[in-house]
Parts: C-alpha cells; sequence; structure tokens
C-alpha cells in the first residue's frame, strides 16, 4: 500500500477516533464517553504502531523482517494486556470501550473505501495503452 494510501486510512482513523466519542457522549453520557476516549486513543496508537511496523517489515530483509514480525507478536500480546487489566478491573465503561476500539475498524474500512475510490479515479485519468 503506497504511503497516500495509508496517510489517507490515519486521518480517517483519526476522525473516527475524535467523532465517536463524542457521538457516545451525547448519546450515552460522561462515563461512556471516558470509555470510548480510552478506546480511541488506544486504537489510534495500535493503528500507527501496526502502520510502523508493517512499512518496516515490508522494506527490511530477512533478518529485519524476522526481528519485526516477532515485535509485532510482542505488540498484540501487550495491546490485550491492555484491554483484559482495563475491562477486568472495570477500570473504564465497557460499552464506551468498545465504541472507542470501533473508531480503529471503522477508520480502516472507510480510509480504505476512499484510497481504493481514489486510485480508481487515478487509473480512469491515466492513459491507457491504446491512447499513447
Amino acid at each position: 500500500m503506497d504511503n497516500r494510501s495509508l496517510n489517507r486510512i490515519s486521518l480517517v482513523v483519526i476522525a473516527c477516533a475524535a467523532a465517536l466519542p463524542v457521538v457516545a457522549w451525547v448519546a450515552l453520557g460522561l462515563s461512556v464517553f471516558i470509555g470510548a476516549e480510552v478506546g480511541a486513543v488506544l486504537s489510534v496508537a495500535n493503528w500507527f504502531s501496526l502502520r510502523y511496523i508493517i512499512k518496516k517489515v515490508q522494506t527490511g530483509t530477512t533478518r529485519t523482517q524476522t526481528g519485526l514480525m516477532m515485535l509485532l507478536i510482542g505488540k498484540m500480546f501487550a495491546l490485550l494486556a491492555i484491554v483484559g487489566v482495563l475491562l477486568i478491573n472495570k477500570m473504564v465503561n465497557a460499552t464506551g470501550f468498545a465504541i472507542g476500539v470501533s473508531s480503529l475498524v471503522l477508520g480502516v474500512l472507510l480510509g480504505s473505501l476512499g484510497a481504493a475510490r481514489d486510485l480508481a479515479e487515478s487509473d480512469l485519468a491515466s492513459p491507457t495503452m491504446e491512447e499513447r
């Protein structure tokens, strides 16, 4: 995936992470808002760390790729541990947290659709072999 598409997806993830907690606050109250904010911040951090690791994996040597894949596995375990601690100890509202975490899924989905549309439009605008 090119940088332009990744940048677009990143912006949409950030926009979703900003918007969903506000919607949760208006619809469900302050406790849900706080949980949604925590989930959204965690999702954005997860997205940018994942993006960084995957970009390095794509450009690295086999030895580097192996180390980065181990880092990716460690990141996933750390994320699961953080989520577990937050939810098991009831440090955040679970409904709000789920709303915040969904900003990653929604952002990647909408950002990918927008990036695909941009790519299709640029392919339509570029001359075909017959036109050259």
